[in-house]
Order: C-alpha cells, then sequence, then structure tokens
C-alpha cells in the first residue's frame, strides 16, 4: 500500500507516497485486540463479538478494493469440504471437550 497523506500513527511519521506493508499475523495475535491470542475460542467470531471490536481487527482476506480475488471462492470451499467431512464423519462429545 502507499501513504496517500503526511500523517502520523501511533507516534511514527509517514510522509506522503511511502510504502508500507501490514504485518496481519501481529494484527491477529495482537492482545490488547484479542484477550489470549494462542487459545482457541471459536467464540471470539459470534454476532456479538463482532460488533465489539473494529471491523479491521480480523483480516483474514485483506480490505478495500484491493482484498483477496478468491475469497468468495475459497469461502464457499470451505463450506463445501466441511459437508464432506459431516457426511463422512460422526462425532461425539466426551468429557475432555
Amino acid at each position: 500500500r502507499e501513504v496517500t497523506r503526511d500523517c502520523i500513527i501511533q507516534g511514527r511519521r509517514f510522509r506522503k507516497g511511502t510504502s508500507i506493508l501490514m504485518d496481519v499475523y501481529s494484527l491477529h495475535h495482537d492482545p490488547e485486540l484479542w484477550p489470549e491470542p494462542e487459545r482457541f475460542n471459536p467464540g471470539r467470531f459470534t454476532a456479538e463479538a463482532k460488533q465489539s471490536r473494529s471491523p479491521y481487527a480480523y483480516l483474514p482476506f485483506g480490505a478495500g478494493p484491493r482484498n483477496c480475488i478468491g475469497m468468495r471462492f475459497s469461502l464457499m470451499e470451505i463450506k463445501l469440504a466441511l459437508t464432506r467431512i459431516l457426511k463422512k464423519y460422526s462425532f461425539v462429545v466426551t468429557k475432555d471437550t
């Protein structure tokens, strides 16, 4: 990406025209945005949880006009894969889950 105007973000100065990269891994593991970021917690993605955080806190496919061209395909593909897994296997809850 390229900075479109001079600005200061968190004390750092960026001049117009400067090329920048976003570290998505660090964003997705930031404890200020995600308490216990290394812990598996599907509840982070409920409708209620999504409302309480910035829409830019989770960017698996990027954002804006240059987001991932394969986003819709990937989301459709994961649904199909999950459907095939659920058809083939049975799942049970155990005392450890």
